[in-house]
């Protein structure tokens, strides 16, 4: 499991996997206290919220620590339509049927599930309910008026109207807790951590000019990835099926069509795995990749194009410094790797990551990846966990700017100064 941001205490005991059905708690409050918070709310919302009654979900993507993509499940089994599916009790093995809002995927807190229950989904229907959302989607981008008759039912639109209107009560949350997480950058609650950091901080060795890196000048120590090991940190992939004639033309035309980041992202992944040396592809990657601005979206971007065309010279540059703990790490080293994109907007997009040079281990209990400001003030940080191969960071500057980046395990603590 990759970390992508900082560690948070909302962590379940068992990690929820795609295709498996999961109750919701009872009471889906805020992790964060804010005195408007039910003013938010819906209607719809506020009646589940004051009676509660049992609602289930099926996992589409494992969390991202505490954030996890859901389809919405609902006992009203009398909208059947060709975007709302029947499950079966049967296949679920719980106590009655459900209905999947193939059309109503969106992500929610973890702490909001409760436990799993019945059976987890075979691949095959998993795919088929994710399959039919993603037509569905991709008719209403295409300006279609209707995906079919059973869909335009006023009945059914009703229906969609209130599930809209409930999912307020995991949207709201979600959406409160990433705004403190956003303003934890205005509070220098790590200033005790940035006085000791900045004693070890060595002034003597000048920066790593990043911007000569764009330019194939690199200092010895950064080596290409490749020199140390062969593959980058395992992405497990949610779902693969066979490769028909017709889906990369299919995918390319949904990529160039949709602003929808979430199916922008899909649809990379798929492509990284189906479309290796497409010519197609790879042009309709490249035009993404020099017209967004969004760091989620570039690097999934290079991602996939380094997948099916790894010597594309769009996918910036990569080095990496490996790093050996000694005795705290058992002697296991460490890949400190730095990756550069220039964007459209003149900016340069920068990824950290750290993982173990041993593919077949996790990091080690608490390895921080800090990210300090010129001051050398915390600006963001990230901690691995004992399942964790992967912990990350994202930013961006402007040529000219400076930051440190600090790896810290127990008493043991490197710090990098970079400029772009």
């Amino acid at each position: 499991m990759c970390a992508d941001t900082r560690e948070l205490p909302i962590l379940q005991s068992r990690i929820p996997q795609p295709g498996e059905i999961w109750q919701l708690t009872r009471s889906l409050d805020c992790p964060i206290e804010f005195p408007e918070a039910r003013s938010l709310y819906s209607e719809v919302a506020l009646e589940f919220l004051s009676n509660p009654r049992s609602r289930y979900v099926m996992i589409v993507r494992e969390p991202e620590l505490e954030q996890v993509t859901v389809m919405i499940l609902s006992d009203e089994t009398q909208y059947l339509s060709d975007v709302d599916v029947l499950i079966p009790k049967q296949l679920s093995k719980i106590d009655q049927d459900l209905l999947a809002e193939t059309w109503n995927v969106l992500p929610m807190l973890t702490n909001h599930l409760d436990r799993p229950v019945g059976d987890r989904l075979s691949r095959q229907i998993y795919d088929l309910l994710l399959d039919v959302g993603d037509q569905y989607l991709t008719e209403q981008r295409s300006e279609i008026q209707s995906f079919t008759r059973s869909a335009q039912d006023p009945e059914i639109q009703q229906f969609h109207q209130r599930e809209q209107a409930w999912s307020d009560v995991l949207s709201i949350p979600l959406s409160a807790y990433q705004t403190y997480l956003n303003s934890l950058r205005y509070y220098n609650t790590l200033m005790t951590e940035a006085m000791q950091l900045e004693q070890i901080k060595v002034d003597s060795i000048p920066p790593i000019q990043l911007r000569q890196w764009l330019q194939n000048i690199f200092e010895f120590h950064w080596q290409e990835v490749s020199a140390f090991c062969q593959t980058a940190p395992p992405v497990v992939a949610v779902r693969t099926k066979t490769t028909g004639s017709n889906e990369i033309p299919a995918l390319i035309e949904q990529l160039e069509t949709t602003s929808n980041e979430h199916q922008q992202h899909r649809i990379l992944r798929r492509l990284g795995e189906v479309a290796i040396g497409n010519k197609a592809a790879i042009q309709a990657i490249v035009r993404l990749l020099r017209n967004t601005t969004d760091d989620e979206t570039l690097w999934a971007t290079v991602e996939s194009l380094r997948s099916i065309d790894p010597d594309n010279p769009e996918i910036g540059v990569r080095r990496m410094r490996q790093i050996d703990w000694g005795v705290q790490m058992a002697r296991q080293a460490i890949a400190f790797v730095v990756s550069l994109v220039p964007r459209a907007d003149q900016r340069i997009s920068i990824l950290l990551q750290a993982y173990p040079m041993d593919q077949t281990c996790y990091l080690p209990l608490d390895l921080k990846l800090v990210l300090l400001n010129e001051q050398g003030n915390p600006l963001h940080e990230v901690k691995s966990r004992s399942t964790d191969v992967c912990i990350q960071l994202k930013l961006s500057g402007a040529i000219g700017e400076s930051f440190s980046v600090c790896l810290q395990l127990g008493s043991a603590t490197i710090v990098e100064d970079f400029v772009l």
